[in-house]
This record gives structure tokens, sequence and C-alpha cells, in this order.
């Protein structure tokens, strides 16, 4: 099973600040996943299940958010 689960996404301005009203996660994004798309624009809100205590890694292969330390 899958980590991730997506709630909703928001659009961004272009400053990073969420603007306008909270869009629901597609129909095919339901239940938990173990990758997650991040759209250009939007801010992605997820939940996150952990089976064991702990610190954990997250990764993304977009090296402006690395930049950012996203």
């Amino acid at each position: 099973m899958g980590m991730f689960q997506v709630l909703n996404r928001r659009a961004l301005d272009n400053e990073g600040t969420p603007v306008g009203t909270l869009e629901p996660s597609h129909p095919w994004e339901a239940g938990y996943k173990d990758t997650v798309i991040a759209y250009p624009g939007q801010v992605t809100c997820i939940k996150a299940k952990f089976d064991i205590e702990g610190l954990f890694v997250w990764h993304c292969h977009i090296l402006e958010h690395k930049d950012h330390k996203m």
C-alpha cells in the first residue's frame, strides 16, 4: 500500500501565495499512492501514513524544488 493520499490542490500566485478555492483531488487519485503529482503553479495538500515511528526522507525530481528546500 502507498503512503500518500491527495486531499486537494490550490492555485498559487506569482509570489507563491495560495489563492482561489480548493480543488478536490481527481477521481483516479482516490486512496493511498506511493507517488503524487504536483502540478506547476499549484500547492498539493497530501496526507501521509507511516507504519513505524521515526524520521523519513522524501524525494522530488524537480531541481528547482531542491533550490527552494521543497
